[in-house]
């Protein structure tokens, strides 16, 4: 992650295998003892006649009857053969099945907009072991969050130190999040511009795989479309605006709210100053606890169905303005 705040920040993205016996790191495991069959160790594993050491990426540009001449070799230094080291480019890879009784991951996408790192106090931490308190407390000692649950998450699965947004704006990034691809290549090269239909978004890609996926949140790929609830605009599925994304309602195109009511089959948002009309309420409607709570009736839904999900939690918050709900608001 850069270390500074982000016009779009999507600081976790997180594979989890719900309601299984296997967590990440121990599916990761897995898997990678099958891919190991066909890699290349590293380092340098072959020794030459005159004693120098060469890699398998040496190996590879030979000519390929002098290539399959070495993979042949018997090293007696290390005991094999130039093949069990160099398995790729030597071409000994066994191809193992894939394990059917291995469980499909589920996948929980929370994006929050315009968060600083060092408000996620297992990256100020590791801010503070790598560069020092002075870079990781910039606005004073007494400005230290404590987000236990969110560390846990990077404690228990994985925490990402080297993430780059590709643009600094807000829609030209999510476009790529969602596709994979640069931002001129999608028709979302600016701000607030329109995402090219027939773009291919990761939620395509596992919908036709039998996922049941749901996208909640700012969404900001439907140009200057304000609000944009997709519960207000049904032509989006029927225009194939839907990107792969079987549950809608709860996306709305761009704008930052404070609180969300449900109003009939619409969604309507509030501003800061109307805050008095959820006294005693705020916790059901301030708009980060509305849409985590939607998110996980969903996939609670979908664990019950016995379904494999994705889904997508773009909270419009931090971003200004820069008001809360108590307590939060006087913690800090």
């Amino acid at each position: 992650l850069p270390m500074a705040t982000m016009n779009f920040i999507s600081f976790l993205l997180f594979l989890l295998l719900v309601d299984s016996s296997l967590c990440l790191i121990k599916h990761k495991r897995r898997t990678n003892k099958v891919s190991q069959e066909c890699v290349n160790e590293k380092g340098f594993k072959i020794i030459r006649p005159n004693g120098k050491l060469k890699s398998c990426f040496w190996l590879k540009k030979r000519k390929t009857s002098k290539r399959d001449k070495l993979c042949n070799q018997w090293q007696k230094e290390s005991q094999m053969r130039i093949r069990d080291a160099c398995r790729k480019t030597c071409n000994n890879c066994s191809e193992v099945p894939n394990d059917p009784g291995l469980p499909k991951p589920n996948l929980v996408m929370i994006l929050t907009d315009e968060q600083n790192i060092r408000t996620l106090s297992t990256y100020r931490n590791y801010m503070v072991e790598k560069y020092g308190e002075d870079k990781a407390d910039v606005w004073g000692p007494d400005a230290k969050m404590s987000t236990p649950n969110i560390d846990s998450l990077a404690n228990e699965g994985a925490m990402f130190t080297n993430f780059y947004t590709v643009a600094p704006v807000c829609t030209p990034s999510r476009a790529s999040f969602m596709s994979g691809m640069y931002p001129h290549k999608t028709g979302a090269d600016k701000n607030h511009g329109r995402m090219d239909g027939d773009i291919t978004t990761f939620a395509q890609v596992l919908n036709d795989q039998g996922y049941k996926t749901s996208y909640l949140g700012k969404w900001h790929l439907d140009g200057t479309e304000f609000p944009g609830w997709a519960s207000n605009v049904p032509e989006w599925v029927s225009n194939g605006r839907s990107f792969g994304f079987d549950e809608n309602k709860y996306r709305f195109n761009r704008g930052h709210w404070k609180y969300f009511r449900e109003e009939g089959d619409s969604v309507v948002g509030y501003d800061f100053f109307q805050e008095e009309l959820f006294n005693g309420n705020h916790e059901a409607h301030y708009s980060t606890d509305f849409l985590f709570d939607k998110g996980t009736e969903f996939i609670e839904n979908s664990l019950k169905s016995g379904e494999n999900f994705a889904v997508v939690l773009s909270i419009p918050d931090p971003h200004s303005p820069n008001s809360i709900r108590p307590p939060y608001d006087t913690m800090y």
